[in-house]
């Protein structure tokens, strides 16, 4: 080898010597193989990662699942509410012939079925006598029930009854200033009803028999025009050929409407003080009818004291077995916003 050769070769190998890449390359260890599966360090990391995903989906679900199931909850509520709803508007409907005939007290002490249709509500000086409004709670002293009049079957329409169909006249008197004897014998003398509405003259079924014409007491030689006007009512029950008074503690109102101290507890009393229409002949109609309430019943649900709410008709002196309208409620709000109108708005107090 010559001798420039040589000096080639060392020149060489001292620049490998001192080159900063070379010597970065020296002083580096050798990296760990992958072959082996991960280290400790990074099984902790990816393990910790894991649960941490794995607890936050888990409380996402959670909630959803609770969300899920109070919508669901709610959904059912609203759905069962507004069938209950529906149901005790169908009953009331047919409560006409309850207004100014019951007295049904509400949250004020007005009578709930008081009407007045001769007059607007807004003429009534005092404000809250305008309206009415009818609570049934479970609190100490509060209301549980609201009772009304009823025609369940369509095909039981009222008719019109002869009140002289009632009595026995007697022979005409030979003095035409005295008058002549009748009797009387029964609302159902001869078969008169029963011929003319065989499903309406059945023992034990309930009847109202009431003149048309609407009359105010008169006091101190004047009319209260802001008092309801009434009508001349009997309410019974069918016993053999007559009708039985029914008063129910008070609940029917079966004083004269012309004169609150006659009360007017037999059909004979009512025919004999009955107003006359344009002349000596009186009107009555005789309708066929059903008692039913509202009632608010204590009763437990999970440890706790609510209310279920109830339909129960009347039949013979006794209220029948019950008809569930709401399981599990606080109460439930009855509402006429004028006296002017039959209208009766309905609000159920969830529990």
């Amino acid at each position: 080898m010559t001798q420039k050769a040589l000096r080639e070769m060392m020149s060489m190998n001292a620049n490998q010597a001192t080159h900063p890449l070379a010597r970065a390359k020296c002083l580096r260890r050798p990296r760990a193989s992958n072959a082996q599966g991960f280290s400790m360090v990074e099984l902790i990391v990816a393990v910790g990662v894991a649960v941490t995903v794995v607890l936050i989906a888990s409380s996402v679900l959670y909630e959803l699942q609770n969300s899920s199931n109070r919508l669901r909850k709610a959904m059912d509520q609203e759905i069962d509410f507004s069938i209950g709803i529906r149901e005790m508007v169908n009953l009331l409907r047919k409560s006409a012939l309850s207004y100014n005939n019951l007295i049904v007290q509400d949250d004020n002490g007005r009578n709930f079925f008081d009407l007045i249709t001769d007059i607007t509500a807004t003429q009534i000086p005092d404000i809250s006598a305008r309206s009415r409004r009818l609570t049934l709670s479970l609190a100490p002293g509060g209301i549980t029930q609201l009772v009304f009049i009823f025609n369940d079957d369509p095909a039981s329409q009222g008719f019109l009854y002869n009140p002289i169909d009632a009595y026995n006249v007697g022979p005409p008197p030979g003095n035409l200033d005295v008058s002549g004897a009748i009797n009387y014998r029964g609302i159902n003398a001869d078969n008169v009803v029963a011929a003319r509405a065989p499903g309406v003259w059945r023992q034990g079924n309930l009847v109202l028999l009431f003149s048309p014409i609407p009359l105010r007491e008169m006091i101190g030689g004047t009319v209260d025009v802001f008092t309801p006007p009434r009508n001349a009512i009997y309410f019974g029950r069918v016993r053999g050929d007559d009708v039985e008074h029914v008063s129910l503690g008070g609940l029917i109102r079966n004083t004269h409407p012309a004169k609150a101290s006659l009360v007017l507890d037999s059909g004979d009393k009512f025919f004999r003080n009955l107003p006359s229409i344009g002349g000596s002949s009186p009107m009555v109609i005789l309708q066929p009818v059903g008692l039913l309430r509202f009632y608010l019943m204590p009763t437990t649900v999970s440890g706790a004291v609510t209310g279920r709410l109830i339909t129960q008709t009347y039949s013979e002196g006794a209220w029948s077995d019950a008809s569930v309208v709401f399981p599990d409620i606080k109460g439930v709000v009855f509402k006429r916003e004028l006296i002017s109108t039959p209208q009766i708005s309905i609000q159920v107090i969830p529990r």
